[in-house]
Parts: structure tokens; C-alpha cells; sequence
């Protein structure tokens, strides 16, 4: 048995990796994502402790990555175009140039 991968996008989630959020770069502008208004990043990382939470409690083990770039402020949600297969994923376009 692999210790990841998968073709169902609605069978019983075992293993999930999300990544907390960064501190959002100064050098990026939240204009340039695209969002409404700053980033308020204290209230990010108390909804992702929630959503951990959420996942946990729902019987997934919760494995949490780190970002490395202050400059990807939104690399954070909880599904991205990604399909997974046995032999690994398949990033899909991300929509957004700074994604």
C-alpha cells in the first residue's frame, strides 16, 4: 500500500497535507491576488487551526507542510487543481499568475 494517492473526490479522506499560512511578503501586494482587502493573517491562522481541527476530529490524519516563500500568501486553500493518482499529482494551471 502507497502512503498516498487516490482517484475519488468523494471517498473517505485518510491522509490530507495542508499548508498554514505566511505572514503575507510586504513586496506583494494583496491587489495582485486579486482579494477584496488585506490579508488579515492572525484571522487565517486561527480558521486554519479550526480546519485542522475540523479534518482531525472528521478522521484524517493531518500532515502540515511548510511554505517557504512569503510571496505565495494564498497557498493556503483547501483545494487546488490537482489530480492525484497512485503514481503522484498532477499539478493543473492555478488560475492566477502568482500562483
Amino acid at each position: 500500500m502507497t502512503a498516498w494517492g487516490g482517484q475519488s473526490m468523494s471517498g473517505v479522506l485518510k491522509r490530507v497535507l495542508v499548508f498554514p499560512p505566511v505572514p503575507p511578503a510586504p513586496s506583494v501586494s494583496w491587489e495582485a491576488f486579486g482579494y477584496l482587502r488585506p490579508i488579515d493573517h492572525e484571522l487565517a491562522v486561527r480558521e486554519h487551526a479550526a480546519f485542522r481541527e475540523i479534518l482531525s476530529a472528521a478522521g484524517a490524519e493531518v500532515i502540515a507542510g511548510e511554505i517557504d516563500d512569503s510571496g505565495l500568501a494564498d497557498a493556503i486553500f483547501p483545494f487546488d487543481p490537482v489530480i492525484m493518482t497512485d503514481a503522484g499529482a498532477i499539478l493543473c494551471r492555478m488560475g492566477k499568475p502568482l500562483r
